[in-house]
């Protein structure tokens, strides 16, 4: 097995793209456990404009998961994405 990993996420533009970036959280978790080292993770949808609200949830909870603090990146007009759930 390879210490890096590469996964493109597809969003949806539904509700359940939260849930399965969830799926993802504890399954990276998992896999840091196990000796991952680098991980890329890729977010993009149909609609560009909600990735940058994907991207911010998927750092904010893995950075809990697995003690990281990795930043959320600033929008080109200064301000950072607010998580949502929809």
């Amino acid at each position: 097995t390879s210490p890096t990993a590469f996964i493109r996420y597809v969003g949806a533009n539904h509700e359940s793209d939260y849930a399965r970036l969830d799926e993802w959280v504890e399954r990276i978790a998992k896999w840091k456990e196990q000796g991952l080292e680098n991980l890329y993770f890729f977010v993009h949808q149909n609609v560009e404009l909600a990735s940058p609200l994907l991207s911010a949830y998927f750092i904010e909870n893995l950075n809990k998961a697995i003690g990281t603090d990795l930043k959320i990146p600033v929008m080109g007009n200064g301000t950072t994405p607010a998580p949502s759930l929809f």
